[in-house]
């Protein structure tokens, strides 16, 4: 399937994208890009002491953002 398919994209509106990020602030401006044209987005900040949650709301407006007031890890 390509991009301009409407299978692709109805296939894609079905996607839900879940990222979990602690001090991930570096990399929010790459996840925006890739996650272009993706209709749901939920970013899981495990209490990062730097600006990742500010990035998100900044680079991924779109996004829910869940703030865990601990680190939790990823398992």
């Amino acid at each position: 399937m390509k991009p301009q398919d409407a299978a692709y994209r109805a296939a894609l509106e079905s996607v839900t994208v879940l990222i979990v990020t602690y001090n991930s602030a570096h990399c929010v401006d790459a996840l925006a890009t890739g996650l272009a044209g993706v209709p749901q987005v939920i970013v899981v900040d495990n209490a990062s002491t730097d600006d990742t949650c500010a990035r998100v709301h900044k680079d991924l407006p779109a996004a829910r953002l869940i703030v865990m007031p601990a680190n939790k890890g990823y398992g």
